[in-house]
């Protein structure tokens, strides 16, 4: 009982985890004594000595009975006892009823502790009754949670022989749940001996101590001990503390990764009605969880919808879920606003210590949905959570992703709106622009300012561009890779007519090592080939053409030697294999104007065996055809053969992306198969291409091939071709000037020759 005398704690109390060496109980009880029990100065007098007597005397048997204890507590209380002996006896009495209460007297043990407050030690009779007081208001203060944990500990450390024990362990344990850190370790062997010792709290109360040491045992992974004790509370156990041990069965199959029996656990506990809203809250998102851990989002979506009436924290989590579900969701492909919405509400509730959101989980989310909105063309969604991402995001990540969001945006632009195109250009230019000032990698800040160059150059804003890759050129430490980038940028940039500038800027990138040295090389080549065609243009009106001529040829060698250095290289890096594939095709080009007819075969074939699907394949084609229709022409040996491998090429720029290589290769194929005399299949063909470009300037084109077809075939039909050359001075007289193009054979004063010669040749059909 509480004021009986027991043998020495030594022999009979056990050691544990959480109690200290015998030598320090004293200092201890003492250093209590000192921080707990206010020091008075005289108090009033005490209370009638009949009621104290008669308190004191329930109180000092064996096994005290509340039910003799409580009125004489509440008659005691009722006198309000200033003294300390009286309020000394008053708070041992509450301690009395809250020891036989078990976990259900907190009432009783915050009636002793403002008892005990009115006490005085040094007024107590002997050094007995003042370490029961210590230790008595220390178990007080332990059960309402008050005072400090450790000085706390420190008192109730030291049991007085005869104190009752039944509750110690609990409080011990809730005692170490408040210290900073938390003692987990220490509340896990206290509670487990108050649950497996003589406790007086009723079953209900034992259960929820249970669900405390599950919770425990769960927080450090030992789901074994957490289930034993989870099994131990029972069906018996009340309704809401049953739901609460469902909950707990359902984390505990989280952490087997038992998708499934946690789901089963947590519904059973939502079903149930018997959680708190909060819990609720929190469980719904553990059953969104699991169930997206099973493959099942279509099934967790609805929880986390739920769990988002309760702002906070965890509805924060489940914003970032549901952004998560949206990012991948099939149906919502080429739409993600929604999940864009999301990430604004996740990344607004959330804060920086969120047990439920973890920054770089939702950087990760974050980054998901703007990948897969971007790759998908949904740019306004994904510049949305481009911006959002701003207040979570490390090194300007938003940032950056906004500028490649905005340059994806304004390239998508150019092909369906091009009047809105030129504004994101110019964001995109601006967002790398504001990267590069604030970038302090050398290397990094040039890469930036370029991609900030190019986007002015695309918006139109040349001016600005340069400036950008001025700084390029005037930074420190720029390696000398990207320096000779920036001088091909920059003669890209300048104005044609400062042709002096622009042959400096190439001859400085090709100077310097890197990727830049043989596209330079390659530009610098085709000015001289240009300047040389212009110098012999000239030379006809100038007073002195042939040393214009002779300059015009030294110049254009000096080009075309150029081209071959980079067309005729047995070795080709990587980065170099678009230029040499575009020296290989100028040369053929150049050899084909010069009507080189077998040096431009050659050229173009090893073009298409090397690059058969390069940037300028398609071209290779039209020009090969070309080549090979030349070479027909003038050697009547090879031509059947080849017009028909001409005829292979231009059937294959039907699948050219380029509208007008297809349309030509198609106007060819006409022309080739009309050369081989195939009228039955130059006919049909040009009918279709006729329908196909009705009212334009290839319709009057394929018109004239069809004329020679009909006039052609055996036998001639001139009724069809009267048909269709009326349909061609119609066409004529429809098209406005500007459908005419320069070159001589498709020039409006070509065509305006042409058809009264065509008229003619009918007539003397």
């Amino acid at each position: 009982m509480v004021t009986d005398t027991a043998a020495d704690a030594k022999t009979t109390q056990p050691r544990n985890l959480w109690q200290l060496p015998i030598f320090l109980l004293g200092l201890l009880a003492l250093y209590g004594a000192y921080k707990y029990v206010p020091h008075r100065g005289a108090t009033a007098g005490p209370a009638t000595a009949g009621e104290l007597a008669d308190l004191k005397s329930a109180l000092e048997q064996r096994s005290p009975d509340a039910a003799a204890i409580e009125p004489l507590v509440r008659k005691l209380a009722a006198t309000n006892p200033t003294d300390t002996p009286t309020n000394f006896a008053l708070g041992s009495g509450y301690v009395a009823l809250a020891d036989k209460a078990g976990g259900d007297g907190i009432e009783y043990w915050a009636a002793a502790e403002k008892a005990f407050e009115r006490c005085d030690v040094t007024q107590l009779d002997n050094h007995g009754e003042a370490a029961k007081m210590i230790f008595r208001f220390a178990l007080a203060k332990a059960a309402t949670e008050t005072g400090n944990p450790a000085e706390v500990l420190g008192a109730m450390t030291s049991p007085p022989a005869g104190e009752d024990r039944a509750e110690y362990p609990r409080l011990v344990a809730q005692t170490f749940l408040r210290m900073t850190p938390p003692n987990y370790a220490g509340a896990k062997e206290a509670f487990a001996k108050y649950l497996g010792g003589q406790n007086r709290s009723t079953p209900a109360t034992a259960a929820k101590y249970k669900l405390e040491l599950v919770k425990l045992h769960l927080r450090d992974k030992e789901l074994d001990k957490a289930k034993t004790w989870l099994k131990d509370i029972g069906t018996t156990a009340p309704a809401d503390v049953q739901a609460a041990a469902k909950v707990q069965l359902g984390r505990v199959a989280m952490a087997e990764q038992n998708w499934a029996d946690a789901v089963a656990q947590f519904e059973a506990a939502l079903l149930s009605g018997q959680l708190p809203t909060e819990e609720r809250t929190t469980v719904r998102y553990q059953a969104a969880l699991s169930l997206m851990q099973s493959g099942n989002d279509a099934a967790a979506a609805p929880y986390l919808k739920q769990v988002l009436a309760q702002p906070g924290e965890v509805a924060a989590a489940a914003a970032m879920k549901l952004a998560a579900i949206g990012s991948r969701d099939p149906a919502a492909k080429g739409s993600r606003k929604e999940a864009a919405e999301w990430l604004e509400k996740a990344v607004t509730q959330a804060s920086a210590t969120s047990e439920h959101v973890k920054t770089p989980e939702l950087r990760a989310v974050f980054e998901e949905v703007i990948k897969a909105s971007t790759s998908e063309g949904d740019f306004e969604a994904a510049h949305r959570a481009a911006t959002a991402y701003a207040k979570i995001a490390e090194e300007s990540a938003d940032r950056k992703y906004r500028a490649e969001i905005n340059a994806q945006w304004a390239t998508a632009l150019v092909k369906t709106n091009p009047a809105d195109a030129k504004p994101k250009f110019m964001d995109a230019a601006t967002e790398y622009a504001t990267l590069a000032d604030r970038a302090l990698d050398p290397k990094e800040r040039a890469e930036l300012f370029r991609k900030g160059a190019l986007q002015y150059q695309k918006a139109g804003e040349s001016s600005k561009a340069l400036e950008l890759v001025t700084s390029v050129l005037n930074g420190k430490d720029v390696p000398s890779e990207l320096l000779g980038r920036a001088w091909l940028d920059r003669a890209d940039l300048l104005p044609p007519d400062q042709a002096a500038e622009i042959e400096e800027a190439l001859k400085r990138a090709v100077s310097l090592p890197g990727s830049a040295a043989t596209p330079a090389r390659y530009k610098l080549a085709v000015t001289y080939v240009k300047r040389g065609q212009e110098l012999l243009a000239g030379a006809a009106g100038s007073v002195q053409p042939d040393a214009l001529k002779q300059q015009a040829a030294v110049t254009t060698k000096l080009g075309r030697d150029m081209l071959a250095q980079i067309a005729d290289a047995s070795t080709v890096p990587t980065d170099d294999q678009f230029t040499h594939e575009q020296a290989i095709f100028e040369l053929g080009r150049l050899a084909m104007l010069d009507r080189k007819y077998p040096d431009a075969e050659a050229r173009l074939r090893k073009q298409l065996t090397l690059y058969p699907q390069g940037v300028h394949a398609d071209n290779a084609r039209l020009w090969l055809a070309s080549a090979l229709l030349a070479k027909a022409q003038t050697d009547a040996s090879v031509g059947p053969k080849a017009r028909t491998e001409a005829l292979v090429y231009l059937k294959e720029l039907a699948n050219s992306t380029d509208p007008f290589l297809q349309t030509w290769g198609e106007i060819w194929q006409a022309n080739t198969l009309l050369q081989m005399g195939d009228t039955a299949a130059t006919i049909p063909l040009c009918r279709e291409l006729m329908a196909k470009h009705r009212g334009k300037l290839e319709e009057l084109v394929l018109g004239k091939l069809l004329f020679h077809a009909y006039l052609s075939s055996r036998p001639a039909d001139p009724g069809e071709a009267q048909k269709t050359l009326t349909r061609m001075e119609e066409l004529f007289q429809a098209l406005p000037r500007d459908a005419f193009r320069t070159d001589a054979e498709y020039s409006y004063d070509h065509w305006k020759a042409e058809l009264p010669r065509l008229r003619e040749a009918l007539v003397k059909r």
